[in-house]
């Protein structure tokens, strides 16, 4: 939707906010070019160009979260924990992508007469998808814990409270979302 409403600005005669809004996109996606590159350092070429052309498409966050979930983990030749490149992958989508573009995309909702319906999906999309990736990359690092058994001294005292059947995990998801 931040490539429509884009393109919706540039139409509209907006070219501070296409040219904001493009910049923004760039950035993000440069960054995570970066990541899917330092992933893939000390693997063989296809593997390199496989992970940079997926994250030029923007789909690392999806390819990260997918692979955390499944329980991946780290093999001999990777660099960085599975969970650290999560945490990256999403650090850049809230932090470099979907919080500036909503405070681009917010300032000229307001200076506009008659926003379209695509500008306004947009902006609850990216508020939606913030609080999405902040909730799910939360329950994702305990579940992680969970997972692994981590106990002991240094243990969070909360570790081990998530629940197990699904429909008070939605729950927990819809309360952190919230």
């Amino acid at each position: 939707t931040d490539i429509l409403v884009s393109l919706e600005y540039y139409n509209g005669g907006n070219f501070e906010g296409f040219y904001l809004s493009i910049g923004i996109l760039t950035f993000a996606t440069l960054a995570h070019a970066t990541v899917a590159w330092a992933k893939t350092q000390g693997k063989k070429l296809t593997a390199k160009i496989k992970a940079i052309i997926a994250a030029l498409c923007l789909l690392s966050p999806a390819i990260e979260s997918y692979d955390y979930w499944r329980g991946k983990l780290k093999e001999h030749d990777d660099l960085i924990e599975p969970v650290l490149l999560l945490v990256a992958t999403r650090a850049i989508e809230l932090v470099l992508e979907s919080v500036p573009e909503s405070a681009i995309q917010l300032t000229i909702l307001f200076k506009t007469d008659n926003p379209t319906n695509l500008m306004k999906f947009s902006i609850i999309s990216s508020i939606c998808a913030a609080g999405f990736i902040m909730a799910d990359t939360n329950i994702s690092y305990e579940r992680g814990k969970m997972n692994a058994q981590s106990r002991g001294v240094g243990t969070h005292p909360q570790w081990g409270l998530l629940p197990s059947k699904p429909a008070l995990m939605t729950g927990s998801y819809i309360g952190y979302f919230m």
